[in-house]
């Protein structure tokens, strides 16, 4: 009979990174469900600064095999993705008294993951984690300090772990160009997402009317970050208002930009020097529940990234079976489906004609939400507890 297993989870993210929250979230939803249908005894402790970050995981905090442990000295665990460089700061001088080796200790825990450093007091099993490798794509994004502290980090986790987990093909291509001595360390692990089933299910209409919105109009989820391409779907609006008028974009997701954070400022000045007011809803970072329920509603979902180590929103729209606008980059072909829609994310006319083909194409579609990607989440949890028994 297998050994019953005790999991560390490092919570990742904060109000700034929400997709570090929804990995967290969705690495353990999907571990819980696949030892739950095979009846595999499992405990998942989630470690975090500080048990603020119940209110962020309200679906893990109700769970009676999830426990939080909080009190982590700061710089052990980012509440940020900004703090990802200070990951374990604290640890470096006196690792024989590691807070993670003494909480590993105390509750059991027989994997530890994401971690960022090598901690030689843990006992248990460890894995490391590299989110991308967007400053080699894109360094113009990325201060001369910040791409000093990648490499040092994404080169210290290379050569202190036997384990490195990238989520896409893609992220271990440039893992291992990056590292070629140490390419055989890299493990695909592309996550999947969990949402509630009365989300998915229950009659979304009234939350769009609560928002204002029109019975049509398109969404985009991301958080108003430099790569996430907001100023070229702008530029998309403007042409696609001349053969429709009433098109209406939404756009969700944290508002600041802590690399840039003057670039709100440039999204609401484009919005007002192209003239498109009438046809952008800025909402910023809203309920969880509610921004699914937009998803729902929407005619399609847009993903204009220019960079992603694996996409959350696409996953979102594959559960949802909603039709998807995506850029083409080489992470999103990886993860798309068939009928996605791909456009140039340099040029902003094959965004504005995809969301005219997505209107003629997608019109009164209503295939039934989650169809198949039960299957999906369910290998991502059995593929997650391999990696915890170190098969």
């Amino acid at each position: 009979m297998p050994q019953p297993l005790s999991i560390g989870l490092l919570s990742q993210g904060g109000r700034e990174w929400i997709g570090g929250l929804e990995l967290t979230k969705n690495t353990a939803l999907a571990t819980l469900d696949h030892c739950r249908a095979t009846g595999r005894d499992v405990r998942i402790h989630v470690i975090c600064n500080d048990l603020a970050h119940r209110d962020y995981l309200p679906e893990l905090a109700a769970d009676p095999w999830v426990n939080f442990i909080g009190g982590v000295p700061d710089g052990v665990v980012p509440s940020e993705r900004s703090g990802v460089k200070r990951l374990y700061r604290k640890l470096t001088g006196r690792l024989k008294k590691s807070p993670l080796g003494r909480m590993v200790r105390d509750h059991g825990i027989t994997f530890l993951y994401p971690l960022h450093k090598s901690c030689p007091d843990v006992p248990c099993r460890t894995a490391a984690w590299i989110f991308d490798f967007q400053h080699k794509h894109l360094p113009h994004y990325f201060s001369a300090e910040d791409l000093r502290s990648r490499d040092k980090l994404f080169r210290q986790i290379a050569e202190s772990f036997s384990t490195v987990v990238l989520s896409s093909e893609s992220a271990a291509r440039d893992f291992r160009a990056a590292f070629p001595a140490h390419a055989d360390k890299a493990r695909v692990l592309p996550f999947r997402v969990s949402l509630p089933k009365e989300w998915i299910t229950g009659d979304t209409r009234e939350t769009a009317n609560a928002y204002h919105l029109p019975r049509e109009f398109f969404i985009v989820c991301n958080q108003f970050w430099l790569h996430k391409n907001h100023l070229l779907a702008l530029e998309a609006i403007r042409h696609a208002v001349n053969s429709n008028p009433r098109l209406v974009v939404v756009f969700t997701g944290s508002l600041h930009d802590p690399r840039s954070p003057k670039h709100l400022d440039r999204v609401l000045g484009m919005i007002h020097t192209l003239g498109i007011h009438d046809n952008c809803r800025v909402l910023g970072l809203i309920p969880k529940r509610d921004q699914v329920a937009l998803l729902k509603e929407a005619t399609a979902v847009i993903q204009p990234s220019l960079f992603e180590g694996w996409s959350t929103i696409v996953e979102e729209a594959r559960l949802l079976n909603k039709r998807l606008i995506v850029s083409d980059i080489d992470v999103h072909r990886e993860q798309a489906w068939d009928d996605v829609i791909f456009f140039d994310p340099h040029d902003a006319r094959t965004l504005a004609d995809a969301m005219a083909r997505a209107r003629a194409e997608f019109a009164g579609f209503t295939a039934p939400a989650g169809a198949g990607y039960d299957a999906l989440r369910l290998q991502f949890g059995r593929d997650f507890v391999r990696l915890a028994e170190g098969a």
